[in-house]
């Protein structure tokens, strides 16, 4: 059996899962903020975040994810970003442990995924996100869905 960890993300495991990202994640990250911007985007998210985890499968890190905003907004973004290791059941578990207590912090959950990220739409919907019709986004207008739950 599998030895599973989730703990507080540091910047560390950020520097340690960029250079092992799916390419899905990569392609999402360069689309929202261009070629190259992929460690520099990811070390803003851990920062600019109310929660940042770490899941840690067999000793590696496998996936960052967390929820972005201000305590005082309502409204947090939901956000994950991990490597080829990441199991789906397990990632999928943690996902219905950890929203729940991304809606206590906030009112509302919203964001954007890549309409070209199909296991990420699938992990979103599994957790009960609505998505919106695609729309432009980043510097190429690349489309995007926006998702959200809650109020």
């Amino acid at each position: 059996m599998a030895a599973e960890i989730i703990r507080p993300a540091t910047l560390r495991d950020v520097v340690d899962i960029v250079p092992r990202l799916r390419q899905s994640d990569i392609d999402e990250c360069e689309a929202l903020a261009g070629k190259g911007s992929v460690l520099r985007m990811a070390v803003a998210t851990v920062v600019g975040s109310v929660i940042a985890m770490t899941y840690v499968r067999d000793g590696k890190v496998t996936a960052v994810f967390g929820v972005a905003g201000r305590l005082l907004d309502e409204e947090g973004s939901p956000w994950m970003f991990g490597t080829d290791d990441i199991v789906g059941r397990s990632v999928v578990r943690e996902g219905r442990r950890h929203v729940p207590m991304m809606l206590r912090l906030f009112k509302r959950l919203s964001n954007v995924v890549d309409t070209r990220n199909e296991k990420s739409i699938r992990w979103l919907k599994s957790l009960g996100f609505k998505f919106e019709k695609a729309v432009p986004v980043g510097p190429s207008g690349v489309l995007f869905y926006p998702f959200s739950m809650g109020d």
